[in-house]
């Protein structure tokens, strides 16, 4: 039976495993690629990029190198600065989420907006294909999945109407079938028309972008549009990246595509592999019991000392909250040449050309004042986005938008409130409930990515449609592709 609830184990973790650190050595000797998970500090992605070009290996991290290829793509075409989130938030006139989970994946940003709205009066519109009651926003804006491509191209024709832009802009802009693209994506011209007022009157507007837009099969155009958006308008765009240290990845590792062309011998850094590196999770037993299973013991993130970078670009120190004294990365490492003993050795040596500083990781900030005023770690110095062939693609024609049709469940990062140790369940509406003849806590099966998967069914008032919400838990397989999958072979336990 699923067990509800989960810590992490310090005791197996508390002796050195030294057959275990073997086998680790010797996994490393024979990899062909390593693939990391997004809960590894600054420290830890330092060492990995480190045995990369010792070993002359792969290096996979997808939810970071689509991050930093749409960043990329979207300021290399503005030549807008990285902007800071909460305080673009707090001075927003008109904030719109585009692509974001935002009160479960992101309950940080949610409350920035929430406070945005109390004290400031923003208007805020929430674009999605899922509508949540919970958001107090002024405009639910509801698109069918897989279309993000034409609303962000309507967003762009509307935005920018009135505004003079290049010849080949206008040309792109002018070419757009308007009523086609509002049709296919279920986005009503009015709702639209209303959206586009707001926005041209605003003085501050902000406009954040979530994570399912980066693994979208037209990403590169899509951050070319919104590039365009940022470029000739007032709007501060802000890329969130998908979870845990993202951008610190991003920033630190020479990451290669994790396209499956290798398919063996593949390390797992905190995520899943041939060779599993990972921490321990006590009493994971589920009936699908997909949980990862470490071959080597390593620190979680509450157990060592380093550092993470904010979406912000502010490099924060980690505070070690549960005790660890076993095998670390800098264990393995040191048999490939590495000198670092610890990971806190290494924080002073992140390249300064990639914004950061040489400042150790015991001389860093890290306390509030009396006002509540943050002094943590330090702000990352200017990154520069340089401009290459592939970021200036000229603009392909939108001739159509996929259909999704079908059970559909929508597969959110382990981020925010997604960041627990429930078993896995689905959320789903009344509306998706009664389509597919299912009562509230049913046990169904399916299947997802070529797996199958069992799950209870949990029905909510706040949520709506016909897209349901897989909450896989922690610990499990990250899922890094474009978030919306539909259901084959769907069956109900009796």
């Amino acid at each position: 039976m699923p067990l509800w609830k989960h810590n992490f184990s310090n005791s197996p973790a508390l002796a050195p495993d030294t057959l275990a650190l073997q086998n680790a050595i010797e996994a490393f000797k024979n990899a062909k690629a390593i693939r990391l998970g997004t809960q590894t500090s600054n420290e830890e992605a330092y060492v990995l990029n480190y045995l990369k070009h010792k070993l002359n290996i792969l290096l996979y991290c997808e939810d970071a190198r689509v991050y930093r290829e749409f960043l990329h793509t979207l300021k290399s075409n503005s030549n807008a600065p990285i902007h800071k989130t909460a305080q673009s938030i707090k001075n927003a006139d008109v904030c719109i989420t585009l692509a974001s989970y935002v009160f479960d994946e992101m309950p940080l940003i949610k409350s920035q907006i929430a406070q945005a709205i109390l004290t400031h009066k923003t208007y805020y519109a929430y674009m999605h294909p899922i509508p949540d009651n919970r958001l107090k926003a002024h405009q639910h804006i509801q698109y069918e999945v897989q279309t993000e491509l034409g609303i962000v191209a309507l967003l762009l024709s509307s935005f920018l109407r009135n505004i003079e832009v290049d010849e080949e802009l206008t040309h792109f802009i002018h070419e757009l079938d308007v009523g086609y693209l509002s049709s296919e994506s279920n986005v009503g011209e009015e709702e639209l028309e209303k959206l586009s007022e707001k926005f041209a009157q605003a003085q501050n507007p902000v406009i954040l972008i979530g994570h399912e837009l980066l693994y979208h099969p037209h990403a590169k155009q899509i951050a070319h549009m919104l590039a365009m958006i940022e470029k000739y308008t007032k709007a501060k765009i802000i890329v969130l990246a998908p979870s845990g240290n993202v951008v610190g990845i991003s920033l630190i590792c020479d990451l290669d595509a994790d396209d499956g062309s290798i398919t063996d011998k593949i390390i797992g850094y905190k995520t899943r592999g041939d060779f599993v590196l990972g921490e321990v999770l006590e009493n994971i037993t589920y009936e699908n019991d997909l949980a990862l299973k470490p071959d080597c013991i390593i620190p979680s993130m509450l157990q060592i000392e380093g550092s993470l970078v904010s979406t912000d670009y502010r490099l924060l120190p980690i505070v070690a909250s549960l005790p660890y004294e076993g095998h670390d990365i800098c264990d393995i490492a040191q048999h490939f040449g590495l000198e670092a003993t610890s990971l806190i050795e290494l924080t002073d040596k992140l390249e300064i050309a990639r914004g950061f500083r040489a400042i150790a990781y015991d001389e860093l900030d890290n306390y509030f004042d009396q006002e509540g005023k943050e002094h943590r770690g330090y702000e990352l110095g200017p990154i520069e986005f340089i401009m290459s062939t592939e970021d200036s693609t000229m603009f392909e024609s939108i001739e159509m938008l996929p259909e999704s049709n079908g059970s559909i469940l929508f597969i959110p990062k382990q981020s925010g409130n997604f960041m627990n140790f429930q078993p896995p369940k689905i959320i789903a509406s009344k509306q998706f409930m009664l389509a597919n003849k299912l009562e509230n806590n049913t046990l169904v099966s399916f299947t997802l990515g070529g797996k199958t998967l069992s799950a209870h069914v949990v029905c909510e008032e706040y949520i709506k449609g016909m897209v349901g919400v897989y909450n896989m838990g922690v610990g499990f397989e990250a899922f890094e592709k474009y978030p919306y999958q539909k259901i084959s072979n769907w069956s109900i336990h009796v």
